[in-house]
């Protein structure tokens, strides 16, 4: 309730009051009493007035700061499902890391095991082996089955 409600409340009641001074003599006895229920009258409903605003704002605020707490938790739910999701990733690109790692130092090692005359050898002696192998297809085939021998292209 603002000042200016109470001051018109107490306008009200205590304009009221002032008719006691039509009593003439007895306005002495009168008015005190019509001042006191006067006053009593208007500030049990100024305080009324005054303890429901105060009270619908307190509820008003008190909403808003479970909106508030609701959101904050909301937002502490999804940092924590994120904080979840990046330290999955976080795993999941260190193991791959690590596969890198390990391949990377294999191939160093095939690259050196595997230099220019070591796979000149190794090819050389592959080749031969598959020669050998079709050469002795054919020869089957040719003995066996009488169809055409297989070429190596």
């Amino acid at each position: 309730m603002s000042a200016a409600e109470i001051q018109k409340e107490n306008a009200k009641a205590y304009g009221g009051a002032a008719a006691c001074l039509a009593f003439g003599p007895l306005a002495i006895f009168a008015c005190p009493i019509a001042y006191g229920v006067a006053a009593g009258v208007t500030q049990a409903v100024t305080i009324k007035k005054i303890i429901a605003d105060v009270t619908k704002r307190f509820d008003a605020t008190r909403t808003q700061i479970d909106n508030v707490k609701t959101s904050i938790n909301a937002i502490g739910t999804k940092t924590k499902e994120l904080v979840e999701k990046v330290e999955a990733d976080k795993a999941r690109l260190v193991a791959i890391q690590e596969k890198m790692k390990d391949s990377q130092s294999k191939g160093k090692f095939v690259v050196k095991f595997f230099d220019n005359r070591m796979f000149t050898k190794t090819f050389n002696k592959f080749k031969t082996i598959v020669t050998d192998l079709m050469a002795m297809c054919n020869n089957y085939l040719a003995t066996d089955r009488g169809d055409a021998p297989l070429k190596l292209e």
